[in-house]
Order: C-alpha cells, then sequence, then structure tokens
C-alpha cells in the first residue's frame, strides 16, 4: 500500500508520547523509535499523552505494516481512534478496540506504529468506515484514507517499537478472532 508506505517514512514531529504500565515484570516505559520490546509487555492500551491545538480533532491509529507473505492484508490495524480532542485519548470514539502486538511465530520481528492525524472536523463513526473486529485488513485502511481525506500533509506524529513471537502471541491471536473482551 503506497500511501502506508509514505507515511511510515514522513518526518513528524514529536507531538506523541506512548507510555505502556502493564506488565508485572517490568516498570512502566516510553514507547521510543525502533525500541525492540516483548508482545507481554504492550497487552494493555497504554497512557497516551498528545501536544495538539486544543480546538482541533485527531485520529490515532495503531498499524502493524509487516504482515506475513501471502496474507490477504499488507497491514493489521491494531487500534484506531477517532475525534480527539483536548489530548486525551479516552474522550476520543474508539472504532477498533485495542489488540497488543501479535507476530506469528517464526516470522522474526514486526513494527507497530503509532501514527497521529489530524482531522478536518468532528466525524461520525459511521463517516469514518464500518468495521468489525475481523476486518482490520489493507483494504480497509486504504477506505479509510481515501474516504476520509486523511492525507499524509495531516500526519502529525508517529513512533514505532518492534516486537517478535513470544508466549503471549497466541492469547492475542485468539483475541483477534473473537474480538477484545468487554470493559
Amino acid at each position: 500500500m503506497n500511501s502506508l508506505k509514505l507515511l511510515l517514512n514522513k518526518r513528524t514531529s514529536d507531538n506523541i508520547q506512548i507510555t505502556y504500565c502493564n506488565h508485572k515484570s517490568n516498570p512502566c516505559w516510553t514507547v521510543t523509535d525502533d525500541k525492540l520490546v516483548k508482545p507481554c509487555q504492550v497487552l494493555k492500551k497504554p497512557d497516551i499523552q498528545i501536544n495538539s491545538n486544543k480546538d482541533e480533532y485527531y485520529t490515532l491509529l495503531l498499524v502493524d505494516p509487516d504482515v506475513p507473505p501471502g496474507a490477504l492484508q499488507a497491514a493489521f490495524i491494531h487500534w484506531m481512534v477517532i475525534n480527539i480532542k483536548n489530548d486525551n485519548v479516552r474522550n476520543g470514539v474508539e472504532i477498533l478496540p485495542y489488540i497488543g502486538a501479535g507476530p506469528p511465530k517464526g516470522n522474526g520481528i514486526h513494527r507497530y506504529f503509532f501514527l497521529l492525524f489530524k482531522q478536518d472536523n468532528f466525524y461520525k463513526p459511521d463517516e469514518i468506515m464500518k468495521v468489525k473486529n475481523n476486518h482490520r485488513n489493507k483494504n480497509q485502511l486504504q477506505i479509510f484514507f481515501q474516504n476520509n481525506i486523511f492525507q499524509e500533509n495531516n500526519l502529525i506524529a508517529k513512533i514505532h517499537f518492534r516486537a517478535e513471537y513470544d508466549d503471549c502471541v497466541p492469547n492475542v491471536h485468539k483475541r483477534v478472532r473473537t474480538g477484545p473482551p468487554s470493559n
């Protein structure tokens, strides 16, 4: 997907900070570009700090562009939140619930990109796309960009970590098949 490749290579400012505080044996840690982590460290939603214009709306995506060759999709969406305002992701509308890193066994290291976009205006969730948990793929991502005027110049922040298979991945794959637990 050309537009995703362009986004992943674009330079952005440091308008976002991602912190995970949910692994029993590790203290809280902040995502830094290219940091290698274990999927067990990213099972739960992170805390996110955004440095943005308080009067504008934003969309946050978490994307894995390293889907195995031969898969039906070229990227997997792990999280999507729209209509973020006042720097508070929790006040946004979650289109796709968070699912942690889940690189398949024997498939090497995957990259997980947090992408923050400035929205042109407030969106109703059904204006963005009709997505179910099993449609977190390339086609849905292309529809998202094409239908909602998210161009490369709307990307204001990106940061990524890397992860390789560990014992938590089978549980992540189960969540992908059945959907995340309800809160």
